[in-house]
């Protein structure tokens, strides 16, 4: 189970790690319907890369941050129903550990 942080996802990464994150939006989409549009923010900012989308999950790469600071990586929809919707992951930038 990942833990949350006022109900955000949290995940760890290290500094020079390059690795991807994802949003799975399949439970929350109707029955039909698909994702039209996916973009990504961070803030503060990261090296986001490779965005993409694929059977109702969307992707991101992400590199970079400093070692103790806490980011916010966004994830926002469009819907072929019109639907607007966004998901956030917290991300601690931290040493390797072991």
């Amino acid at each position: 189970m990942m833990r949350t942080v006022n109900g955000a996802p949290q995940a760890l990464k290290t500094p020079g790690s390059v690795v991807d994150f994802g949003v799975d939006w399949r439970q929350w989409l109707a029955l039909g319907e698909t994702i039209t549009s996916s973009t990504w923010a961070c803030e503060p900012a990261l090296s986001l890369t490779n965005p993409g989308e694929a059977e109702g999950v969307a992707v991101v790469w992400v590199g970079g941050g400093v070692e103790g600071t806490t980011y916010r990586l966004r994830n926002s929809i469009v819907t072929t129903a019109g639907r607007i919707d966004s998901r956030e992951i917290v991300l601690t930038c931290t040493a390797r550990r072991g």
